[in-house]
């Protein structure tokens, strides 16, 4: 069942608009949530919507007609066959998703479907590939940081707080200094 959609900005995304659809992996043992990441193909609007068969239809009708792929379209058909629970048909569109599609993308859903399957290690794996180092997603996060109006609202109020508290505090004495509150301009 699907709980929630986040859409991240395309300049974070590594090519283009990726809706990350996360749901609730009932197969294992204990309730953990894992995320499925999709194009922005045929089919996503469905997927959005919570009709998995229709984009599955849809991407299918797409896949065995004569029309090339886009880019992403079968990493998308394969979360759709992991949403429904359809292991068996997303095995071979993940393997061809992985050799066709955006990295970031294919090996993440690759990685959802061994998981499901019970190949933890392969699953692992697969994360292992794509996976950010602490330096890069400290980074990454820093990206989002300077560039979303609330994120840059958030760390404006707090240096002005520090301001503001800096100049609340007592006069110092003669020969004592205060340390310098500076404002910088953040720009995505």
């Amino acid at each position: 069942m699907t709980n929630i959609i986040n859409v991240l900005p395309r300049a974070l995304a590594a090519t283009s608009i990726v809706s990350l659809l996360m749901f609730s992996a009932a197969t294992f043992a204990e309730r953990v949530s894992l995320h499925v990441a999709f194009g922005n193909v045929p089919g996503l609007e469905e997927l959005e919507n919570g009709r998995i068969n229709a984009a599955i239809d849809l991407l299918e009708a797409r896949r065995s007609g004569h029309t090339l792929p886009l880019r992403n379209e079968r990493s998308t058909l394969c979360a759709a066959y992991i949403l429904a629970s359809r292991y068996d048909n997303a095995l071979p569109v993940c393997e061809e998703a992985v050799q066709n599609d955006d990295e970031d993308i294919a090996y993440n859903n690759r990685g959802v479907l061994r998981a499901h399957l019970g190949d933890y290690a392969g699953a692992l794996r697969d994360f292992e590939v794509i996976r950010l180092s602490a330096e890069e997603q400290r980074a990454f996060l820093e990206a989002i940081r300077r560039s979303h109006p609330r994120t840059m609202a958030t760390a404006n109020h707090d240096v002005l707080q520090k301001i503001q508290a800096q100049t609340a505090r007592p006069r110092l004495s003669f020969g004592e200094s205060r340390p310098a509150a500076r404002i910088e301009n953040i720009r995505p």
